[in-house]
């Protein structure tokens, strides 16, 4: 208790500190709400992908996995999509809506194949240390998932519709009118596909070809957003969706099982508040959560249900001090509520937490960043969460930049691994983290270059093992050692004054060995932890010529080790998409038409070993947006 009056007494000296270091003149009212977040300082390395909404029906998992050379784990189509990041487990990435944790607390992770693209306006991936930013438990890093409002005194309506192979039926709406203080945002989805493709069942002789069953995927969502800002200083939001999936989980290769499906029904809100004013930032936030998860065996009589309440909130505040010196300063507040046929009761997580981070600037090219977090779960402290980090122009003209950073992070077991019965083990230590890295950037015009060389170093591994009595259960095993390198280049060429070609590729390398094991006879020592590819390039290319759009898109992921002494191992895949609309538009009213090819190869290959996935497929799409001015 002491080392918490203790912080909090920092925290009040601060921001005292803030108000006695004001200045009587006032920077510049700013109008964009999501300015008074906190943000990862300029020395951590931070990829944006806007306009995720256009991709409407997707899900987030088909645009990570497309956009970026980050490793997704996939079923298969519909079928649950995990992510690792720089070697880390799936677990070890955090998600946040709207700055607000959405992972599971039962399971420690979330599936990203319930996450439409038609809910997120646009994500931000924080790597490494800027995951401290977020939250706890990044240790591969976090993703951020926000939505927004663009006030304008119009009325705008979309629809999208897309049919193809396998029975996929995706319909997309939205609804958004505003004025410049007010503005409501509704949009609805459906998604609906039998997935039974054509495979190679390479575990039979002569590898026939079959037709993937029992793999039906049904999803449906609504969201509505309300935005309001009465003045200059105040922000004003309430933001909700709802989404019900229903999947069927076919088999592996080699074993005919048609009993297993999965339900999956969340339901999220938040209300938020922003006030700018002068030099001083503040951001409230308090949301709750439901979420349901029923999973049916009826081959094997299994039927697991787990209903999960979660409560949040957040108070963010953020002062510059002068036009070189800002604090951040952030309070959290977090319970979940667990119902599972897994626990013998009710379980629950209490959080709490605070953070202050520091922010300078200098005129003479550089600027650095210090923060720290501390947090207190089920009344007891957990280690201190300390980073730091710096930018240095090594140009006058700021073409070239150099960032390092580093930072220690931890990750509390989840409730599934303390409470599972049976098999869960309440002694399970958190999984402590320490990741560093360097950058260095290049940007001139229209083109950008980055190089980011990374270390980190993962202590009390959690790994379920059988035990002796043949339970399975998890227990602190391992200590993981993540190295590697992330390449990225961007740039746009102007093909005969008429067109533009955008070109962004992505290069990940990255070595993830087991240094030590408290296990006897470990023969996973020094290996390349499983389902981590040791290299994972992608290419995206589009080329826009009047009212055409070419886009072209290939990700190649590198061998994929399958079992832990890595001897076996899948072969590297290389699936490639190709794309080609037309848009049509008269007044306030546009229209376009596509064709989109999947798997332009038709490759034969697995992400899950004995998991297909589809080979060539096709879908036509059309899109209409309708605006009028509200007068």
């Amino acid at each position: 208790m002491r080392a918490l009056i203790n912080y909090f007494l920092v925290l009040i000296c601060l921001m005292a500190s803030a108000n006695a270091m004001s200045q009587t003149d006032t920077l510049k009212q700013l109008v964009v709400a999501a300015d008074a977040t906190i943000t990862p300082s300029a020395s951590y390395k931070v990829t944006k992908l806007d306009k995720i909404a256009a991709h409407e029906t997707e899900n987030l998992a088909d645009i990570l996995s497309k956009e970026t050379p980050i490793y997704i784990k996939s079923y298969g189509p519909g079928g649950l999509s995990t992510i690792s990041i720089r070697g880390a487990g799936a677990s070890h990435t955090q998600l946040y809506w709207n700055g607000i944790a959405i992972n599971s607390a039962t399971l420690g992770q979330l599936d990203l194949s319930t996450l439409p693209a038609a809910f997120i306006d646009n994500a931000e991936i924080h790597l490494g240390a800027s995951s401290v930013v977020d939250g706890s438990g990044g240790l591969g890093g976090a993703i951020q998932l926000n939505t927004s409002a663009n006030f304008n005194n119009k009325l705008n309506t979309n629809f999208k519709k897309e049919i193809g192979n396998f029975g996929m039926d995706r319909t997309y709406f939205s609804f958004n009118a505003g004025t410049k203080k007010f503005q409501s945002k509704t949009s609805l989805f459906r998604n609906a596909t039998s997935n039974a493709f054509k495979y190679m069942d390479i575990t039979q002789e002569n590898s026939p070809i079959l037709e993937r069953e029992n793999a039906e995927m049904l999803q449906h969502g609504i969201k509505q957003e309300f935005y309001f800002t009465p003045n200059k200083t105040n922000y004003f939001a309430i933001k909700s969706n709802y989404i019900n999936s229903y999947r069927q989980i076919p088999s592996v290769l080699g074993v005919s099982s048609k009993g297993e499906y999965q339900t999956d029904e969340v339901l999220r809100l938040l209300g938020e508040w922003q006030h700018i004013k002068k030099k001083n930032f503040h951001h409230l936030r308090v949301a709750l959560i439901k979420d349901k998860l029923n999973y049916v065996d009826s081959i094997v009589a299994i039927n697991s249900l787990i209903n999960i309440d979660s409560y949040r909130a957040s108070y963010n505040f953020k002062r510059y001090l002068n036009h070189l010196l800002k604090i951040s300063t952030q309070i959290n507040i977090d319970k979940d509520v667990a119902n599972s046929t897994g626990f013998n009761s009710q379980e629950q997580r209490n959080r709490q937490s605070g953070f202050v981070q520091l922010e300078q600037k200098s005129n003479h090219g550089y600027q650095y960043n210090l923060a720290i977090r501390q947090e207190i779960i089920d009344g007891k402290f957990t280690p201190v969460v300390p980073t730091i980090g710096m930018k240095y122009f090594l140009s006058k003209n700021h073409r070239f930049t150099i960032n390092a950073n580093a930072a220690r992070n931890y990750k509390a077991p989840s409730l599934n691994e303390l409470y599972w019965d049976p098999g869960g083990n309440r002694e399970l230590l958190p999984e402590i983290g320490f990741t560093t890295e360097i950058g260095l950037t290049y940007n001139y015009e229209e083109l950008s270059f980055n190089i980011s060389p990374y270390y980190s170093l993962i202590d009390n591994w959690i790994q379920w093992l059988p035990q002796e009595n043949g339970i399975w259960s998890p227990i602190n095993v391992r200590q993981v050692e993540n190295k590697g390198v992330e390449i990225a280049a961007n740039k746009v060429f102007t093909i005969l004054n008429k067109g533009k070609l955008h070109i962004n590729t992505g290069y990940n390398y990255v070595r993830s060995v087991n240094k030590s094991s408290v296990l006897t006879n470990d023969n996973s020592l020094g290996k390349q932890l499983i389902y981590v590819p040791l290299q994972s390039f992608n290419i995206v290319a589009k080329f826009e010529i009047k009212k055409w759009l070419f886009g072209y898109n290939q990700t190649i992921t590198g061998k994929v080790f399958i079992d832990a002494t890595n001897t076996t191992y899948m072969p590297y895949y290389a699936p490639a998409d190709f794309n080609i609309s037309y848009s049509f538009m008269k007044n306030n009213k546009s229209a376009v038409i596509g064709f989109k090819i999947a798997n332009l190869y038709n490759e034969h290959y697995q992400i899950m070993a004995n998991r297909p996935m589809p080979g060539r497929w096709f879908f036509l799409f059309l899109k209409v947006n309708l605006n009028k001015t509200n007068e």
